[in-house]
């Protein structure tokens, strides 16, 4: 691995073993560059270059001429290294051209057909990084800020001033003030990172991610904001959240315009279309206890439906819509207590010939009662 410390973009792309891991990646493949990348943290800017390209190409081979080829594959390799000139202020020692061997011209006609017919390649690279918010802030107040950085492979606990704990994943980058000194305190973030803030009502915490702030005064929440994905997700765990677009938006106004989360509450921002769409995560989880040292009981006998859901939006504190009246009269019996909410759902309105579905955050249940 030690010749990778000095490969060129265009080294890494036209790499075999390199496209192998990015393209099929295997736990010993992955064990490999994880150590390699943890060794040489200088590399992570050039490997997530590289690997946008090589995920990127994987379309049919069309009709285009050598030169063609050449021309297009060099063109995005030195538009990429310009922009990063631009951006660092640091001057490259200049970009060899490209010799492509005969056994290579396949996989040179499919970065050609990508670049040609999907119009993702460069056009996503540079709007993303010419929209790199992250980068601008950290410019713009470099001499305030304290910035870290996870250059390693597992998450990196970050310990605030104002007792709030970060989770920031591998390759992953935050920035905030040492002090918390202003009316808000602000944290930027480009990556993946876990928040537990602490409540401070008079000073909420504010989250800059791509182009969304999240705004709270006290909960725990995960923002997923990679700078070339083309969505950014903000997902709730406990208290409440306000998500909001960063265009247009007003730290010192007194309200907060924007979507509310509640816990098990996600919302994804559609980068492409620039809109917030609100939902349900993935696997939303128990969030209230009765008792500290006692689980809740979800094993139902002979129960009313309409009090079997009220339990499950106490204990998720997910908002579930139904008629109670028409539901009070269908009983439910089921040991459910080692069942997930979405698997609990599908027993219940199967037990009472229901239906649920899943809209703006919230469950809706149809029923048309029972006899």
């Amino acid at each position: 691995m030690e010749h990778y410390k000095y490969c060129s973009l265009q080294d890494l792309v036209l790499d075999d073993f390199f496209r192998e891991w990015v393209l099929a990646p295997t736990p010993k493949l992955n064990a490999k560059w994880h150590q390699f990348l943890s060794e040489n943290p200088e590399r992570w800017d050039v490997i997530q270059d590289a690997s946008l390209i090589v995920k990127a190409i994987k379309v049919e081979e069309p009709s285009i001429s050598d030169q063609e080829i050449k021309s297009l594959i060099q063109h995005t390799v030195n538009k990429i290294e310009q922009k990063k000139e631009a951006r660092t202020g640091v001057l490259s020692a200049g970009i060899k051209p490209l010799k492509i061997a005969f056994f290579r011209q396949t996989w040179f006609r499919l970065a050609a057909s990508f670049l040609l017919l999907s119009g993702l390649g460069w056009l996503v690279y540079e709007r993303y990084q010419t929209d790199n918010l992250y980068d601008k802030f950290v410019t713009d107040n470099k001499s305030k800020l304290i910035e870290v950085i996870n250059n390693g492979v597992n998450p990196q606990i970050v310990l605030l001033n104002d007792g709030s704990k970060v989770t920031l994943n591998a390759g992953s980058r935050i920035s905030y003030e040492a002090s918390f000194s202003g009316n808000n305190r602000v944290v930027y973030l480009t990556g993946e990172a876990f928040f537990d803030v602490v409540r401070n009502p008079q000073k909420p915490f504010l989250v800059y991610a791509n182009e969304l702030v999240t705004k709270v005064l006290g909960t725990s929440f995960s923002v997923k904001a990679n700078k070339f994905d083309k969505q950014v997700v903000v997902e709730v765990k406990t208290g409440k959240v306000s998500v909001s677009a960063q265009k247009g938006f007003d730290e010192k106004a007194d309200k907060f315009k924007g979507l509310i989360l509640t816990p098990n509450q996600k919302v994804v921002y559609d980068r492409e279309v620039a809109q917030l769409t609100k939902s349900l995560v993935a696997e939303p989880i128990i969030i209230f206890q009765e008792k500290e040292e006692q689980k809740m009981d979800f094993n139902f006998d002979d129960t009313p439906a309409n009090e079997v859901f009220e339990v499950l939006e106490n204990a998720y504190g997910i908002h579930i819509i139904y008629d109670a009246d028409l539901l009070k009269n269908c009983p439910v019996t089921a040991p459910l207590s080692d069942q997930n909410l979405y698997k609990k759902l599908k027993i219940i309105c199967k037990a009472i010939e229901a239906q649920y579905e899943l809209i703006d955050g919230q469950i809706i249940i149809q029923s048309k009662g029972c006899k």
